[in-house]
């Protein structure tokens, strides 16, 4: 197996807890926010099928960069239409952030301890891309554009200001995307530059933590 291949399966456990974990906790604090929306769409589980997007799924194993299913929310259902809201956006992204933290305490520790052998090492690989990709996506999720948590975390936070924002960011939504993905500083992306940056700056200050631990 070459190390292209090697690198899509070692990251493939990494994509399915970042999409699980963020799925779960939305849809669970939704119903308990009132709106049983999510648990209608069978998002109130642990099972990655039920929270995977399939080509957002695909990008997220070639380019580090993709997207789960929409979460399925109905604001009426909430007390608070927009306050509410914001809670499940803001759990959402908040659960990638605990898990990116939790695995790299574990990374931290299972280098410190765990014997160099081939199976130890691919453990050691595994956790490494969970803690990685979980502090990127993390990042990724708080991009205030369509399809993003972000996006929506402008619309609870401005409420009905956010109309012109929407408006614009729903038009010209495309051209946008295209010019995030395009190689335009080097070789990295605007969004490589934009996402990777902190997200590797986070994992690094996780690092620092857990080398004080071990």
């Amino acid at each position: 197996m070459n190390d292209f291949l090697l690198n899509i399966v070692l990251v493939i456990p990494a994509i399915l807890i970042a999409f699980t974990a963020k799925g779960w906790v939305q849809a669970k604090i939704a119903i308990k926010l009132g709106d049983n929306t999510p648990k209608a769409y069978g998002r109130d589980t642990f099972n990655p099928i039920h929270h995977i997007d399939i080509v957002g799924f695909i990008f997220m194993l070639i380019f580090r960069f993709g997207w789960t299913k929409p979460m399925q929310i109905d604001r009426r259902n909430f007390k608070n239409y927009f306050k509410d809201d914001l809670k499940v956006r803001v759990a959402g992204v908040a659960a990638n952030l605990v898990v990116g933290f939790i695995a790299t305490i574990a990374w931290v520790a299972f280098g410190t301890f765990a014997k160099g052998t081939n199976i130890n090492i691919v453990i050691y690989n595994i956790i490494l891309n969970i803690a990685v990709l979980n502090c990127t996506w993390f990042v990724l999720n708080l991009l205030p554009i369509p399809g993003f948590d972000g996006f929506n975390i402008i619309i609870d936070v401005l409420k009905n200001k956010s109309i012109k924002y929407t408006d614009f960011m729903q038009r010209y939504n495309l051209l946008i995307f295209l010019v995030l993905i395009m190689p335009l500083i080097g070789n990295s992306s605007i969004l490589e530059i934009v996402v990777g940056v902190p997200g590797k700056m986070i994992f690094g200050f996780f690092c620092n933590i857990g080398l004080m631990i071990f």
